[in-house]
């Protein structure tokens, strides 16, 4: 019963992952702003809410600081690419 219920949340998972990259990508297919956005929301919270579903499976303070820089990195790489990908569809 164990390998089931850990096999559905993995195939949870990664359907939800996929979607949100799909959905990112049909808001830059479509140049619509506005669910380029909402997209990327939902892409990060499903990354945040990941981070926070492996807290007992690490060191604490371990896993705060490479999962703290990790998250501050991607932060800053994805509001760039964001900036980047808006503006071209606006033009």
């Amino acid at each position: 019963m164990k390998s089931w219920s850990n096999n559905l949340q993995i195939n949870i998972n990664v359907l939800v992952f996929l979607l949100a990259l799909v959905t990112i990508l049909f808001g830059f297919e479509i140049k619509i702003p506005a669910i380029f956005n909402i997209s990327i929301a939902i892409f990060i919270i499903f990354i945040i809410s990941r981070y926070f579903y492996f807290w007992g499976l690490l060191p604490r303070s371990i896993f705060f600081m490479i999962g703290g820089l990790l998250l501050i990195l991607g932060g800053v790489f994805l509001e760039r690419q964001r900036r980047k990908t808006v503006k071209q569809m606006k033009e």
